[in-house]
């Protein structure tokens, strides 16, 4: 066997063996997973986002605007198992109240039967979110 060919073998192996001993002793995986069931469940007003799209619709009261809803806190994280209540000033919510998912998101539909720009207000366990949005209905 030629020199060249053994010498690059054994190179190729122990950069394999040392970068499988990085990988299992570097292992972030199971930390991020523990750090994320132990995140601070504090509602921060202005961390928490709402969206809405599309961001004009007909006021047909069937076309929706679906109305995406991020409860965060004071660190950026999503925060689930929020209860979360959607307002507009016209128009129709078609969910009360939605819980937030694993990664603090609750979404709802928007429908009007009467044109006009609603705005939309964010509340979620007694906090209004700092951020609104808004949809024209036409």
């Amino acid at each position: 066997m030629d020199r060249n060919l053994v010498g690059l073998s054994i190179l190729f192996f122990l950069a394999f063996v040392a970068f499988t001993g990085y990988v299992y002793l570097n292992n972030r995986s199971t930390n991020s997973v523990a750090r994320a069931t132990n995140i601070d469940a504090t509602i921060s007003a202005n961390n928490s986002l709402v969206f809405a799209w599309p961001l004009t619709v007909p006021a047909d009261n069937t076309t929706e605007s679906k109305v995406t809803v991020f409860v965060r806190n004071t660190a950026g994280q999503g925060i689930p198992g929020k209860n979360v209540r959607v307002l507009t000033s016209i128009g129709t919510v078609k969910q009360d109240n939605v819980i937030t998912d694993d990664k603090g998101q609750a979404e709802f539909g928007l429908v009007s039967d009467q044109p006009g720009v609603a705005a939309i207000t964010v509340v979620s366990e007694g906090t209004q979110f700092d951020r609104s949005v808004t949809v024209k209905f036409e």
